[in-house]
């Protein structure tokens, strides 16, 4: 009896060291697969993709679908990018960023903090690039075709399932990088 009682033991302990492996392989698999993932190279524009509209007034109007063109800042927030997923908050360049005066030593202008949210929620966006499966690509857009924080981009894409006078998401479909 005790024998095989000890049996059953040495064969749990086998099984769940052979599940934990597995599971230990797949994130590994998943973590490798995420790294060899890049952005299109189409993404950044030599030029800007047309005649952009204010981010309150896309707001008001844009449906599912819609194509936008949008002229924003890298900012709002103080993490304005998610790491390991092509996603970048953004702000109108409408709004005046008052963190930026020359008597003002903000550590994080891009955040706006010298603003209020009520007078920063119209003027927010948020930009993602999507793959060819409509989910977000798993790369940063960190430093990618020289985005970073405080930098004027125009977006050219399409009004984002989600998307309604609170709250803009554009998929990408083109960025250029004015400065």
């Amino acid at each position: 009896m005790k024998k095989k009682k000890a049996s059953l033991w040495v064969t749990f302990v086998l099984a769940a060291l052979a599940i934990s492996t597995m599971i230990g392989c797949k994130k590994s698999d998943d973590a490798g697969s995420a790294s060899t993932v890049s952005l299109p190279a189409s993404l950044f524009l030599a030029a800007a993709p047309g005649e952009p509209v204010a981010v309150k007034q896309v707001k008001a109007q844009a449906q599912e679908g819609d194509e936008v063109i949008v002229r924003v800042v890298v900012g709002g927030e103080v993490n304005v990018f998610v790491k390991g997923r092509a996603i970048v908050k953004v702000i109108d360049t409408e709004m005046k960023n008052l963190c930026l005066s020359p008597d003002d030593s903000c550590k994080t202008p891009w955040d706006y903090c010298c603003s209020t949210t009520e007078e920063l929620q119209p003027h927010r966006a948020m930009v993602r690039v999507m793959d060819d499966e409509d989910k977000t690509l798993k790369v940063g857009l960190k430093n990618a075709g020289q985005i970073e924080e405080l930098k004027t981009l125009v977006v050219k894409g399409v009004a984002a399932k989600g998307s309604d006078e609170k709250n803009l998401i554009i998929n990408a479909r083109g960025i250029y990088v004015e400065n």
